[in-house]
């Protein structure tokens, strides 16, 4: 307990917790680090930002604990700051700390301003203390360094010659308690005054030596130690110090600290087990005051420099050596048995128990103990006297107790001022001083201490004239005195024994341990011991679930092992090619475990039982067999199969990439790996065994695998000879140049320019004005059939491409070596100028050329106008669309011109001839090689190519827009006499038109169209594509929207006029509609005849606008425009006008119409009918037709049917009247029947006697002729 309460005392806590508090921010950065943010930011999300900030935490740990100045820890802070958070700064929509270039300049502005700040710091504490200032400007002088090699030697030999026997120690306390043979002796250490007899205390003390060499000076006289020296006593080991570490301290300070930091170093955990604190009785009694408390001064510091440096807690022995220089003491003590002087003479005190008394002052106890001996030596001293019986030792004795008292009193100040308390360090809680002991170690008998004090002296001095200053001197002995016996000095020990055997090496557990380094190494052995438990754990745990993981992956390879067995021997035995891929699969993931990384393991894989690479070596080598013996043989079967596939089509392009693929395959020629995966896979697709590997990618990773295999084709067959020679017969049937034609365009696919569209022509927003004509197919233009296409990649790549294509053609007809090397060299001959050409080369031009203008003329035959396109916001407009597009194209900067030069410029492939070059030709022929010859020559063959294909077949629209048929490369703009600009004007010329068309109809007037538009748009078929699909359709459109406009402008008026009246007369009207109202003959006829409101206002407004030979009536020139509101009114009142007005030029109400009686019932004898006046009878005979016109000039219709005989009263006839009293009767029948002559048929019901009256001329068409009247609508309504 006392243990932990030294280790957790206020000191060793605070630091405890500063440090687990740094250990919490520490692990807080890196564990939180990467959630902490703000918004979809996070600053510490990568371990190199938490690295900085736990730096930072560690920076400012140290700056604590050294007491650093804060505003270093604010700099690097800020520094810290700027370079974490900078880049996630936002300001406005940028990140203006996101360059490390910005961040580096602020933070070396944070720096700076740091350096500033600390230079002040400096000058404000020069200002208050100068001499600080010679530490930076000044060279002290060097002090002369002291050789402390021999001390820091002495203890390392020492503990070397200590630790050279480790017999006696087990390895478990070697090894696992760390315990040394340091600490199985004690540690003392001599510390005094010089000539204070240390080394002779240390002779003397009845310790045993082994050493010959010190066991050699037992018992003579000691030589003056120089440094320290190390005695080895079989009990302990004493550290022998020269006394001028005390008596000079300052001048050998280094030295002396030197001695400590090598026993700090070597003995780090308890250096010393005590320290024996000598000087003689004459170090006390021959000092005055002043010279008592440096003595105890230089003590008392050496004491802390002991406890301060080693940390070690130690008791302290203080020992008054040479007692023997007190007179009287030898004559005193001699009778003294050996045993009696091994005695302790002297007082020990209790150690390490809490101080009661006062923290200032021990000297009471000191003084109260020595009194005790005082008073014993008083109290024998009549006995001694008696028992002695020369007169000089008894003088002698006689003074002894008055000198010991003077002794004892010095002796106590010097010990009090040495361990008396401090309140300020840990001897306030207690005392380091174990005991006071006088000792005697010989007893020479030349000097001898004198005292002062007594009478006698004092008379002595008086006489003599002496002031001594000091309590007493050390004076010879007159040499008058004969000794019998000189060595018997070196014999006698006066209380050494039992103090050093008894009290001192029996104190060693007194000390305590330098608990820092206790702990430290106690926490490094706890750590040590748990780190091996750890490991130890850590291993067999690895080795056990590495065991038992690779124990289950065996146990899974081999239950797919066995899986994969049975599928082989049912392939086998089925030889179905079907089950392949699932054999592939089985072998290649044979060593695939759950989320097990094959090449990359994780550690608890491994520990040197990982079995997976084998079992990988293993299951890769039986699918590279399963991939030569199985899927090889059915690549060459499928191979072999298409090539003479395509041999029975007949198609020389198939042939030959078959025969490619052939060769191939059978590594007959040079591979071609990706080429051979390609096509592999598709001959798969198209004969549906693909679908047995269920995806394209699984059958790609086979066939990627197996032609990986430097070997790949060691179980393959041998190449069909017959087959390869008869497919290379077919394909040289063709013309070379077409076959390498189509191989140059697929080689130049992935380098090809964007597709040239529309809109790129006209420079105009998507579908603006212009749109293509997509069932016609062509709608953009291929970027390999452009200017750029054709200069940029065609003709630049055309040769090195030819020249790879020919070596390839050469190698799969056999015509080269069979790794594409060499070829066939291309066959040069002389054209008609004398010009030496490559044939195929220029046969792929041409072809190249002929495509090249036949995408063009497509192209622009397929471009249209658009005729519904305005701003969204207008709408649907009519008018106001054709002008804002004639507006459009007769800009500057117009749509339509810049298509149209646009055409021109990719349509016009030669260029400028170049004079310059022709001359250089002509004036220094001599200089120009050979090569350059040739390629001028070619020049001059590859531009006639270029006017015969392309050029000259769009040489109208070139001469169109530019004036001129001849190329015009410098993008001039057009002739002043060129078509182009005589468009561009007739177009604005017809935008004024329409602005006044519109202008006008807006007004409220109607302007005459002029057929200025029609002209122009028939004068555009003559044109060049494409404006004849461009021009036209425009101005046609125009004309047609104005001319629907002016007939909408004066049909606006209808439903106010015609509609009214129609719906205050006719409308809701019988016969009009089934009403008891019926319409007014007068009405009738003033709205429906000729000359009447319909025909007036027909006449009027649209006779000339309506084709009324059409059916139904449309507006001439408006095929696909009618107003059914409108004109169907029209037609239908003149329907009515031509059926029911048949007199006076269809002015008047008129039917005429014939009436017989085709039936008639038996029982009836006789019928009698009457219109208005006009009677028809009929009684049976022959079937006679009756013409009879309705209505008569009677105001009022009357029609009368009468059945003879009657049987009952009104039954047998019927009467109709009124103005429409003709619709009535023929409402009034029962039924109406077609008859034989394509007439109609009354039946009527008399009396249940039947009556069928034919009547013809009531028909319009194939309908009744008030039919037409249900079906009239008046104006407006729906």
């Amino acid at each position: 307990m006392s243990y932990l309460n030294r280790v957790f005392n206020r000191r060793s806590l605070k630091a405890l917790l500063t440090i687990c508090c740094i250990a919490l921010v520490v692990a807080a950065i890196w564990l939180l680090g990467p959630f902490f943010g703000f918004g979809e930011s996070r600053p510490l999300l990568s371990a190199k930002s938490r690295f900085i900030f736990i730096l930072l935490s560690i920076l400012a740990l140290v700056s604590f604990w050294l007491r650093w100045p804060l505003f270093i820890v604010l700099s690097a802070s800020v520094c810290v700051l700027v370079w974490v958070f900078g880049p996630f700064l936002l300001a406005g929509d940028s990140h203006p700390l996101a360059a490390i270039s910005a961040r580096l300049m602020i933070i070396a502005a944070v720096l700076v301003i740091t350096l500033l700040y600390a230079l002040w710091l400096l000058l404000l504490a020069l200002k208050d203390n100068p001499s600080l200032l010679d530490k930076f400007i000044r060279n002290a002088p060097a002090a002369a360094e002291e050789d402390t090699s021999e001390v820091t030697s002495a203890i390392a030999s020492a503990v070397e010659y200590v630790n050279k026997n480790r017999s006696n120690l087990s390895f478990f306390q070697r090894v696992i308690l760390a315990r040394k043979p340091l600490e199985v002796l004690p540690w003392y250490m001599m510390l005094g005054t010089e000539d204070a007899g240390k080394t002779s205390a240390i002779l003397a003390s009845g310790q045993n030596f082994p050493l010959p060499e010190q066991l050699n000076l037992v018992g003579k006289p000691a030589k003056q130690t120089r440094n320290c020296e190390c005695w080895f006593a079989n009990d302990a080991i004493y550290i022998d110090t020269a006394g001028k570490y005390v008596s000079e301290a300052e001048k050998h300070l280094s030295e002396w600290n030197a001695m400590l930091k090598a026993l700090k170093k070597y003995r780090p955990v308890k250096a010393l087990n005590g320290v024996v604190v000598a000087f003689s009785a004459a170090d006390v009694m021959g000092r005055n005051k002043a010279e008592l408390f440096e003595l105890a001064a230089t003590l008392r510091a050496r004491i802390e420099d002991l406890r301060q440096t080693l940390g070690v807690r130690f008791p302290v022995y203080v020992v008054v050596t040479k007692l023997d220089q007190l007179p009287g003491f030898a004559e005193y003590f001699r009778i003294l048995t050996e045993q009696e002087r091994e005695q302790v003479w002297g007082v020990t005190f209790p150690y390490g128990d809490a101080r009661t008394e006062s923290c200032s002052d021990i000297s009471g106890q000191i003084t109260a103990e020595l009194q005790l001996l005082e008073e014993r030596i008083e109290r024998d001293m009549i006995v001694r006297q008696q028992e002695e019986y020369d007169n000089r030792d008894r003088k002698k004795m006689y003074a002894l107790p008055q000198d010991v008292r003077l002794l004892a009193g010095m002796v106590s100040e010097v010990v009090n001022n040495i361990f008396f308390s401090s309140r300020y360090d840990e001897t306030q809680s207690y005392t380091q001083l174990r005991g006071l002991y006088f000792v005697s170690s010989l007893q020479p008998v030349d000097f001898s201490l004198l005292n002062n004090e007594t009478i006698m002296r004092k008379w002595s001095n008086y006489v003599d004239h002496t002031a001594p200053t000091v309590s007493a001197s050390l004076t010879a002995v007159p040499g008058d005195r004969d000794f019998l016996i000189k060595d018997v000095s070196y014999g006698r020990q006066y209380f050494l024994k039992q103090l050093f055997s008894e009290v001192i090496v029996k104190d060693l557990d007194l000390a305590r341990h330098n608990l820092a380094n206790e702990s430290k190494y106690r926490l490094q052995r706890f750590l040590g011991h748990t780190l091996c438990i750890i490991t130890t754990f850590i291993m067999l745990n690895g080795f056990y679930n590495s065991y038992h993981l690779n124990n289950s992956f065996l146990d899974t390879v081999q239950t797919k092992v066995v899986a994969l067995d049975t599928e082989v021997k049912r392939f086998v035995s089925t030889s179905n090619h079907n089950l392949l891929p699932r054999l592939l699969m089985l072998s290649q993931y044979l060593p695939e475990y759950g989320n097990l990384d094959i090449f990359n393991p994780t550690l608890e894989w491994r520990y040197g039982l990982y079995t997976g690479t084998d079992v990988m070596n293993a299951s890769d080598s039986l699918y590279q067999f399963f991939l030569q013996r199985l899927l090889l043989p059915q690549i060459e079967q499928q191979t072999t199969q298409a090539l003479q596939q395509a041999i029975d089509k007949g198609n020389t392009e198939q042939i030959f990439n078959q025969l490619k693929l052939y060769l191939q395959v059978f590594a007959q020629g040079k591979m071609d790996r990706e080429y051979m995966i390609d096509s592999i896979t598709h001959l798969w697709e198209t004969s549906g065994k693909l679908q047995a590997y269920e995806e394209r990618r699984i059958f790609v990773s086979h066939l990627t695998n197996l032609l990986a295999s430097p070997d790949w084709r060691r179980y393959g067959q041998g190449v069909d000879d017959g087959l390869v020679k008869y497919a290379r017969t077919l394909i040289e049937r063709e013309d070379v140049a077409s076959r390498l034609y189509e191989r140059i365009k697929t080689s130049l696919a992935p380098d090809v320019p964007a597709d040239l569209t529309l809109n790129a022509m006209t420079k105009s927003r998507s579908g603006e004005l212009f749109t293509m004509d997509d069932a016609a197919g062509e709608t953009v233009i291929p970027g390999l059939f452009t200017r750029a296409g054709y200069y940029e990649l065609f003709k630049k790549k055309m040769d090195p491409g030819l020249m790879l294509l020919e070596r390839e053609d050469a190698w799969v007809l056999g015509k080269g070596s069979s790794n594409g090397e060499g070829g066939a060299r291309p066959k040069i001959k002389v054209t008609g100028e004398g010009v030496l050409v490559n044939p195929v080369q220029q046969q792929i031009l041409a072809l190249y050329l002929d495509e090249y203008a036949r995408h063009w003329q497509e192209f622009l035959g397929n471009i249209r106008i658009k005729t519904d396109v305005m701003p969204l916001e207008y709408g649907d407009a009519g008018v106001i669309g054709d002008v804002y597009m004639l507006k459009t194209l007769s800009a500057t900067d117009s749509p339509l011109v810049n298509l149209l030069q646009r055409a021109v410029e990719e349509t016009t492939l030669v260029g400028k001839d170049d004079k310059s070059l022709l001359d250089n030709v002509r004036n220094k022929g001599r200089i120009l090689n050979a090569v350059a010859k040739v390629n001028l020559a070619w020049a001059a063959v590859e531009k006639k190519l270029l006017r015969e294909h392309v050029d000259s077949q769009f040489s109208p629209l070139r001469e169109f827009v530019t004036g001129s048929s001849e190329p015009a490369m410098d993008a001039r703009p057009a002739r002043a006499g060129a078509e182009l600009n005589k468009l561009m004007a007739a177009l604005s010329e017809q935008y004024t038109l329409f602005v006044l068309y519109n202008d006008a109809l807006k007004s409220g007037s109607v302007l005459a169209l002029s057929n200025a538009a029609l002209n122009m748009s028939a004068e555009a078929q003559t044109w060049p594509e494409p404006l004849p699909e461009l021009v036209g359709p425009l101005l046609e459109n125009a004309y047609l929207h104005a001319s629907r406009e002016t007939i909408a402008k004066s049909n606006e008026g209808i439903e106010d006029s015609l509609g009214q009246v129609c719906r205050a007369t006719i409308e809701g009207r019988y016969p009009f509609a089934q009403s008891q109202r019926e319409v007014k003959r007068s009405d009738f006829e003033r709205f429906f005849a000729a000359g009447g409101l319909v025909d007036n206002y027909f006449q009027k407004n649209l006779a000339d606008k309506v084709d009324t030979a059409s059916h139904p009536w449309r507006y001439k020139g408006q095929s696909d425009y009618s107003d059914e509101d409108i004109l169907n009114v029209f037609e239908q009142a003149a329907e009515i006008r031509d059926a029911f007005f048949q007199e006076e030029g269809g002015r008047k109400l008129s039917l005429s119409f014939k009436v017989s009686v085709p039936y008639l019932d038996p029982e009836i004898t006789q019928l009698n009918m009457n219109f208005d006046g006009a009677q028809v009878n009929y009684a049976h005979w022959a079937v006679s037709p009756v013409s009879v016109t309705w209505p008569t000039s009677r105001i009022a219709s009357k029609i009368t049917l009468n059945a003879m005989p009657r049987v009952i009263s009104g039954s047998s006839s019927r009467k109709y009247s009124g103005p429409w009293a003709l619709f009535h009767w023929l409402e009034g029948s029962k039924d109406i029947v077609d008859s034989d002559d394509d007439g109609m048929a009354l039946v009527y019901e008399l009396d249940k006697r039947r009556a069928n009256i034919e009547v013809s001329g009531l028909t319009f068409g194939d309908r009744l002729a008030m039919d037409l009247l249900h079906d009239f609508r008046c104006p407006g309504d729906k």
